[in-house]
């Protein structure tokens, strides 16, 4: 381009001054027609609602008074990407102003859905949810008056309609029908169902089916119940209103231009629809009276005004504003003197080009051959093994449907005797997924003793594995269990030599024959992320697993093994989007098999693992650690850890230094407590101390504690990686003297 991308950068800003400076002066012009913030959430917040008082929800509302009973309740969808999603109620003042109580949870949901009320209180809304445990469809949900679902799993939270595609929700004034969206081969239709008492709508039908690819949006009743009013997409790119007569389905178009109109909404009396057009190049929202056709300009504002909703005594106007922050609330007085001449839409928009002739299509049975084959390859060249670096080679691919899934690898090492390879398969159209696994494998060892000596010796292993699981698909969560057999054949040559020495140590014959282990595991969460936090925001996790292997098996050893691993997740009710972070995993093992599982349990190992080498392989330092103490500081058959963690975010930068490769995201706080160990049995003495609850002192479970600062960062433009700078203090004998000072690169548990 000749120019540097920092120079490109500024040129577009300019540009972009200049253009919407000459808008901003036009608009300024007229005089300024803003509402005042209700909400300070940015991101997603859309499609507020009025609540009748037959729907207002009871909750923990702090400053309820007279003023708060005269006043409003306002229903919104809100995502702001750390509390929870969902729709949420906002209590205003006579004056249209917060009340200064909590907002409050009324349902959560997992997408942005209008919402729409029944005379009774009844709240409507859409959710995506999963459809036949695999696809992602939004469907319709009822909320019984008085009733919160904050969870989602409540009881008083009716599903209407299943893998359905409905969206957009509206209640008929008497309560009985519903008016929706369904969308179905990339087409969107109304529809209209009764809503029974009990069980899913019924009685569904097509309102208005569209021409092909046509689309319809946001249906919303009259007053009378006897009209809806939409917003339609049709062929040549025309967004527009449009009126629908409910017993007929005869439709009206209110307007036909180049303008983006949307989010039709009536007012209490029936004589006006209110909307969001971009008619002047700003979203702004406009009045329409049906009486005569006039159209007014209600607001006036700098960046966007979206989807309005009318008080009940027509005084309050609220609609979703825009900052550099996202999308929030905003109120301003319904004042029709106040109002401005509507402008016409603007014609600089081109008319959408014609329609490509139509494809004819062939049905036949699927056959997943012609596109099951490698479609991405990856090669790794990397320290192996034998002293030496290895390449890697390997290739991954799928049909287009998603039935089969294949990958190979290749490692190719110069010290290995052999290279080694490695096939695996997926199947993933039954209800049970398939995974089928067959790989060799090369490996230097030293478990071998002769003549008191510990010769190295090249193992070789030859397996196959095969498994069976199962995912539970939730809305907010999910659920999955396993069950795999594997068998290997090990062999290895040993370096005997003739130098044998008669009186030497006993000598150790390292294992071979047949291995054969039944894993059976089990986890499920519903832990949720969050942009403001380091680490999970809340939830909770749970792992399982067991290892089986004996003469039932088919295994030459036995192996007993099994662990645990859970975490907890909870938010701090003060400002700040601190979180207390807990975490305890734990595992035990038996058998005759001499590597059945040993546990280490230590702290972060800084001599063997370099920070450009974690950072240039992706492998980062584990969350599992005893810090303050030297790595692998305990080893045995059994093992228990426990991490404490309180976060606490303390800037986000989002900063960066011209285009180079480095980029700060957040610096957070860790203030951090560790306890655990390994041993191969909790003897009399551990036991005691136990009892007692004595944790610190316990011969066999150790502590520390320290703090760390966490530097999120992105490393050339793709890899998030976390430093953590911290200081640990372990209170045993085996810690490290004066603490452990530390510098690492380490993902949050």
């Amino acid at each position: 381009t000749g120019r540097t991308y920092p120079e490109l950068y500024e040129g577009f800003k300019s540009e972009l001054r200049r253009r919407h400076g000459r808008q901003m002066c036009d608009m300024l012009r007229r005089g300024l027609r803003e509402g005042v913030r209700l909400t300070f959430h940015g991101r997603n917040v859309y499609y507020p609602q009025f609540v009748p008082p037959a729907g207002r929800r009871a909750g923990p509302r702090a400053q309820d008074g007279p003023a708060t009973a005269a006043g409003y309740a306002l229903a919104y969808f809100r995502d702001d990407l750390h509390e929870r999603s969902g729709i949420y109620e906002l209590d205003l003042r006579p004056d249209g102003r917060p009340s200064g109580a909590a907002e409050l949870l009324v349902a959560r949901t997992s997408t942005a859905s209008p919402l729409s009320f029944a005379p009774d209180g009844g709240m409507l809304f859409a959710s995506e949810v999963p459809w036949r445990n695999v696809y992602q469809r939004t469907d319709l949900f009822l909320l019984a008056p008085g009733e919160r679902a904050p969870s989602g799993a409540e009881p008083g939270r009716r599903r209407l309609t299943t893998g359905l595609r409905a969206t957009a929700p509206s209640l008929s004034p008497d309560g009985r029908t519903v008016a929706f969206t369904v969308n179905a081969r990339g087409t969107t239709s109304l529809g209209l169902a009764r809503l029974g008492p009990d069980g899913p709508i019924e009685g569904r039908r097509t309102l208005v089916a569209g021409a092909r690819f046509d689309q319809v949006y946001t249906p919303v009743f009259s007053p009378d119940g006897s009209r809806i009013a939409l917003s339609t997409w049709s062929a040549g790119g025309f967004r527009d209103l449009r009126i629908v007569e409910v017993p007929s389905g005869r439709s009206v178009a209110l307007m036909r231009d180049r303008a983006l109109d949307t989010g039709p909404c009536w007012s209490p009396d029936g004589r006006t629809l209110y909307f969001a057009s971009d008619r002047t190049g700003i979203f702004n929202i406009y009045a329409y009276s049906l009486a005569d056709g006039t159209l007014r300009q209600v607001t006036n504002v700098r960046t966007g005004a979206f989807m309005p909703a009318v008080s009940p005594d027509q005084r309050w106007l609220v609609y979703v504003g825009y900052t550099g922050a996202g999308h929030d609330l905003y109120a301003m007085p319904l004042d029709p003197a106040r109002f401005l001449a509507a402008p016409a839409a603007r014609q600089e928009r081109p008319d959408a080009p014609a329609e490509p002739p139509p494809v004819r299509w062939r049905r036949q049975r699927y056959d997943p051959l012609p596109t099951l084959r490698p479609y991405r390859y990856s090669f790794e060249y990397a320290p192996g093994s034998f002293g030496t670096n290895a390449l890697t080679v390997r290739a991954d691919g799928a049909d287009v449907v998603g039935h089969h899934s294949m990958s190979a690898a290749v490692v190719a090492d110069p010290g290995a005797p052999l290279p080694q390879l490695s096939l695996d398969y997926g199947y993933g159209r039954l209800p049970l997924d398939l995974s089928l696994q067959v790989s060799n494998r090369v490996a230097p060892r030293t478990d071998f003793r002769i003549s008191d000596r510990t010769p190295q010796y090249v193992e070789r292993s030859y397996g196959i594995r095969s498994g069976l699981s199962y995912t539970d698909n939730q809305e907010f969560g999910y659920q999955r269990g396993g069950v795999s057999y594997g068998a290997s054949i090990v062999d290895r040559s040993l370096p005997v030599g003739t130098a044998i020495d008669p009186y030497a140590g006993l000598t150790s014959e390292p294992q071979r024959g047949l291995m054969a282990i039944v894993h059976l595991g089990y986890a499920l969460s519903n832990v949720e992320g969050s942009f403001e936090t380091a680490g999970a925001a809340r939830g909770f996790s749970l792992g399982l697993s067991l290892d089986l292997a004996d003469s039932a098996t088919g295994s030459s050893e036995s192996v007993y093994a099994a662990s645990y691993t859970a975490a907890l997740y909870l938010p701090m009710p003060w400002p700040g989007h601190q979180t207390l972070a807990l975490r305890s995993r734990g595992g035990l093992s038996a058998g005759s098999y001499s590597r059945r599982g040993i546990f280490y349990v230590g702290g972060y190992d800084l001599e063997r693992t370099s920070l450009l080498d974690t950072i240039t392989s992706g492998i980062l330092s584990g969350a599992f650690v005893l810090r303050g103490y030297p790595p692998n500081a305990y080893a045995g058959s059994t093992m228990m850890l426990q991490n404490a963690e309180y976060r606490i975010p303390l800037v986000a930068p989002d900063l960066g230094i011209s285009t180079l490769p480095l980029y700060l995201r957040r610096v957070s706080g860790n203030l951090f407590f560790d306890h655990g160990g390994a041993f191969d049995r909790l003897d009399f003495e551990a036991t005691e101390f136990l009892a007692r609850g004595a944790l610190l002192d316990s011969p066999q479970l150790h502590s520390a504690a320290g703090a760390e600062l966490w530097l999120e960062a992105t490393l050339a433009y793709y890899l998030d990686v976390q430093f953590r700078l911290g200081y640990a203090r372990g209170f045993s004998v085996a810690a490290l003297p004066g603490g452990q000072g530390y510098f690492v690169a380490a993902g949050a548990y």
